[in-house]
């Protein structure tokens, strides 16, 4: 049971990682840095779907920061290619 735990582990890994080098090669490495952080969003968000009572204030942090996510991924100065927004959907896949 051991191995093909530690194979499924190391699949979610290999497309996550793969996800998130091949978003990077297509924008921004200060978008690609900004949306890899996702995973700290993306936690309590689960958690609080699976039941686990989450403080108001961690909810308060997410909707902020969600909503830094959405103002920075919407940069007007940065040339918003349709190759760059596909970076950019890797990078959110990865997190």
């Amino acid at each position: 049971p051991t191995i093909p735990r530690g194979g499924e582990l190391g699949m979610w890994k290999f497309l996550g990682a793969t996800a998130n080098l091949y978003g990077l090669s297509l924008t921004s490495s200060d978008h690609g840095a900004f949306l890899i952080q996702l995973t700290t969003l993306i936690v309590p968000l689960v958690q609080g779907a699976r039941g686990v009572p989450i403080p108001p204030r961690i909810w308060a942090a997410v909707v902020l920061a969600l909503t830094g996510v959405f103002v920075f991924t919407l940069d007007p100065a940065a040339a918003a290619t349709a190759a760059s927004q596909q970076g950019d959907a890797l990078c959110v896949l990865a997190a």
